[in-house]
């Protein structure tokens, strides 16, 4: 992750900060909704950081895109047959034998499965974020073939009334998860925002310093949730108003400190083991639960969070370490 030949080691930590907070969004802890405008944070930022790493020097050529996709591509795949192993197994291990068929069909052919391979990923819910990801750099591909990135950067407050409208302000009945979960909502959005912050980083950043910014966070955060819980809409969405100003002021925040946390575990957590925290916290924490179930052990739910955390990290690091033995043997 270079920008001008300088590292922002900061952007590594915000990256760590991201993963933690999506373990956190499908775990356990005490007083977890109030930290809801917080971990809603992590894949808006998730996606910015893309965005602005892919306009480093301008609008990304076709074959850089191509690279980022085949390369996310191959992640998806990967990703997808680890769950499906997963479930394939946890169907065969703890499904009655008279259930097994079904439990097949369902293994393969889940509900909604159409959508979910169109617009999700059907093999488990969090793999969203790939699909999407793959998506919207399609999409940015024809933006940037036909000269549209301009206009399109210049289009993101009516993506993010979409957003906000099928989300968390959508008047009536709870829309299905891809619906407003989808690349369409959240991926491009975020992807432009991240390129629009590169154009626009000199002014942003001078923008963000005092803690004026930050304050106003914190207020527009708590107006929200206390807004949206009387509404009974909490749960609705992923992007909240305070979302999409929270994303692009911790983004700044952390572009104007680009050598803060350097040579911090933080920072290499997040520049080596981010993805892979986000990606399999959940089969963490199915196995930990397994392993509860088996041996009887009973600890408090509000625990699950750390546990997983714990879990998923050193798992995280050892698959690094993997990693980077097999690269110095090439």
């Amino acid at each position: 992750m270079q920008t001008e030949k300088k590292e922002i080691h900061s952007l590594y930590a915000l990256k760590a900060f991201c993963a933690i907070a999506v373990v956190l969004i499908h775990t356990d802890f005490y007083g977890k909704t109030y930290f809801i405008p917080l971990t809603r944070l992590a894949v808006p930022l998730f996606y910015m950081i893309s965005g602005y790493f892919l306009f480093a020097h301008g609008a990304p050529s076709g074959a850089k895109l191509r690279r980022t996709l085949w390369h996310i591509l191959g992640i998806t795949v990967l990703s997808t047959l680890v769950y499906l192993a997963y479930n394939y197994a946890n169907s065969w291990l703890f499904a009655h034998e008279h259930h097994r068929t079904v439990s097949y069909m369902r293994l393969f052919f889940p509900r909604d499965f159409w959508p979910m391979l169109l617009l999700a990923n059907p093999y488990n819910g969090v793999l969203w974020y790939l699909t999407a990801y793959m998506q919207a750099l399609l999409l940015l591909w024809l933006c940037v073939r036909f000269r549209l990135t301009d206009a399109c950067i210049r289009l993101l407050p009516l993506f993010f009334a979409v957003t906000l409208l099928l989300g968390c302000y959508f008047p009536f009945e709870k829309l299905p998860l891809y619906v407003y979960r989808n690349f369409f909502t959240m991926a491009f959005p975020f992807l432009l925002l991240g390129a629009w912050v590169r154009r626009s980083e000199a002014t942003l950043v001078r923008w963000s310093r005092g803690v004026l910014p930050v304050v106003l966070f914190v207020l527009l955060a708590a107006a929200e949730y206390v807004l949206l819980k009387a509404w009974g809409h909490l749960s609705y969405g992923d992007c909240m108003i305070s979302t999409i100003y929270g994303a692009l002021l911790f983004f700044v925040l952390c572009l104007s400190r680009p050598a803060a946390f350097r040579g911090t575990f933080w920072s290499y957590l997040g520049r080596y083991c981010s993805l892979n925290i986000y990606l399999y916290h959940i089969l963490m924490m199915n196995f930990w639960r397994h392993f509860c179930t088996a041996t009887g052990f009973h600890h408090p739910s509000q625990l699950l969070f750390p546990i997983v955390l714990a879990l998923t990290i050193l798992f995280s690091l050892f698959w690094a370490w993997i990693n980077t033995k097999r690269a110095a043997s090439h």
